[in-house]
């Protein structure tokens, strides 16, 4: 099944959205343990930046930095749009709140 047809995958979009970046954070943490291929890699930077706006709201600026930086350089061999998912809007995101972090 591709990744954008999981209904897992759109539950955990959906919870990111809304910003329940721990239920978000295991249902990609599921789908990553059972993908291969690109699809890993991409749901392992998922994986990361929901982990990232965890420590974020238990105010670990400097964890969540790393956290945001590696997934967002995971991102970068996908294209702008993968499994449905705006990955430039996403990095965007990332990197500006990333940069938050730090400042």
């Amino acid at each position: 099944m591709a990744l954008s047809d999981e209904p897992r995958f759109a539950a955990a979009i959906a919870c990111f959205k809304r910003r329940d970046f721990h239920a978000a954070h295991e249902l990609w943490e599921m789908l990553w343990n059972e993908a291969q291929g690109p699809d890993r890699d991409f749901l392992a930077a998922l994986v990361q930046i929901a982990a990232g706006f965890l420590k974020l709201a238990s105010e670990q600026r400097a964890g969540a930095a790393k956290l945001f930086d590696r997934g967002s350089r995971r991102l970068e061999p996908f294209p702008a749009r993968y499994a449905g998912l705006d990955v430039a809007a996403l990095r965007e995101m990332v990197e500006a709140v990333s940069r938050r972090c730090t400042a």
